[in-house]
């Protein structure tokens, strides 16, 4: 989906604010945890092994949770906001996506 520049301008900066904010849910991994990309599925934009930075999460709450986990058909208790090594936006990856990088 293409943004108009100002519209551009605001997704940016809205971004930007988001990640001043620490919006981490109890029990996942804090804000600052590096993590690797696992379990990439073919053709995914970023490959199994990609460096990132947990920013935030999100708990998935088992009312909304368990439609969510049985049209992706796998079990989910946190989507974690994650800016991969040399990319300038956050992104949303499920935890079994991640590990801890060591």
């Amino acid at each position: 989906m293409k943004f108009p520049q100002a519209d551009r301008v605001l997704l940016v900066s809205l971004a930007r604010r988001l990640l001043e904010v620490d919006l981490s849910a109890p029990g996942a991994w804090p804000r600052g945890t590096r993590v690797k990309k696992r379990g990439s599925p073919p053709g995914d934009f970023h490959s199994d092994g990609t460096l990132g930075t947990v920013m935030g999460s999100l708990a998935v709450s088992p009312d909304v949770g368990e439609d969510f986990r049985r049209r992706i058909a796998r079990e989910i208790t946190f989507l974690y906001v994650v800016v991969w090594d040399g990319e300038p936006y956050p992104v949303m990856v499920p935890d079994d996506r991640l590990e801890v990088a060591r």
